[in-house]
């Protein structure tokens, strides 16, 4: 359970807490293609750190990375990234970018920032690379395209609405995918979630009794050696095991995985209805007759409603247990046709 693909599959997400009960701030891991120059490449030892700015605050170098969830335009942050870029080394010039990105024209860039052309999602992703933007970081500016060139009315309330879903999204970290075997057993984000709230320090049978069903020491170890082997979970100086990142999202690519997960997810809750009282659980079903506009209406709802759970599971400060939220809304009959009865 926890893009411009708008609808996540998400899972192992933890409440947004670090050991010491501080938010975590990571970014997703970033590639090199192909030996290409990026951006990077020109740039001064000692990488700046990302923090929020005033987007018109960049008339003098600047130390400072532009922050890109702090802006509402694509306009605004390519000009601005490319203008903190330079200032890291003046020789990354428009005719630089447009060569390391693939286009011959270097005014072409310019064109775009100042909206007298507009830029497809492809070109936008060359430029992103170019500039130097990890792979969560291009995901959002294509958000950012996508809600600035919206028309107005239900088209930019849309937009708007998946931006901030993404821009919330900015505490996960994104993991690799020699990590991805991670989506392989659901018992691997189980255990996880588990460590995170118990004071684990190798009492695997004390773990194991921790979750519903109990799982025997025997099974749990393998998942708690894949989980540090994969970097997932740590163990500090003191013995006690740490989650790595408090949110994390699956690398793009693994729609398949995630479903077989989320199946898994589902078959297992299935079967704790009958173990758990049920002054303790929530489970409610409808099976209702709806209308396109209404249908629409209500998945725009779920998405609302999750994200508010998401929000208080980040707010809050004293975990002390593991909890299956599970949401679905789907379709059981086929899309009318235009021979509808009237």
């Amino acid at each position: 359970m926890k893009d411009l693909q708008p609808e996540l599959i998400d899972f192992g997400f933890g409440d947004g807490r670090t050991p010491s009960g501080r938010s975590s701030v990571t970014s997703g891991a970033g590639t090199r293609d192909g030996g290409a120059v990026r951006a990077r490449d020109y740039l001064k030892p000692g990488r700046a750190r990302t923090l929020p700015v005033d987007s018109e605050s960049f008339d003098e170098p600047s130390a400072v990375r532009p922050d890109i969830y702090s802006y509402a335009s694509h306009h605004d942050f390519l000009r601005d990234l490319f203008t903190w870029v330079q200032s890291q080394n003046p020789k990354f010039s428009h005719r630089v970018l447009a060569k390391t990105a693939g286009f011959a024209n270097p005014g072409f860039f310019n064109d775009i920032v100042k909206g007298r052309r507009k830029v497809n999602p492809i070109g936008l992703e060359r430029f992103g690379r170019a500039l130097g933007l990890e792979p969560d970081e291009l995901e959002f500016v294509q958000c950012l395209m996508v809600y600035t060139e919206a028309d107005e009315g239900e088209n930019r309330e849309i937009a708007s609405e998946m931006l901030e879903r993404r821009r919330k999204r900015k505490h996960f970290k994104r993991l690799k995918h020699t990590q991805s075997k991670y989506y392989l057993d659901f018992n691997y984000m189980l255990v996880r979630a588990a460590i995170e709230v118990c004071d684990f320090r190798g009492d695997y049978k004390k773990l194991g009794e921790f979750l519903i069903p109990p799982m025997a020491p025997e099974t749990i170890k393998p998942f708690v050696r894949d989980l540090c082997e994969w970097n997932l979970v740590t163990q500090d100086a003191n013995g006690s095991y740490r989650v790595t990142n408090a949110y994390q999202e699956p690398p793009p690519g693994l729609r398949e995985m995630m479903l077989r997960a989320h199946k898994a997810l589902l078959s297992q809750t299935s079967n704790l209805l009958s173990l758990v009282p049920t002054n303790k659980t929530h489970v409610s079903t409808a099976l209702v007759t709806v209308s396109e506009g209404a249908y629409k209406e209500i998945m725009r709802y779920v998405g609302k409603f999750r994200d508010q759970l998401l929000d208080i599971v980040r707010e809050d400060r004293n975990p002390d247990r593991v909890a299956a939220i599970s949401i679905q809304c789907i379709p059981r009959s086929q899309k009318p046709q235009d021979s509808k009865r009237k």
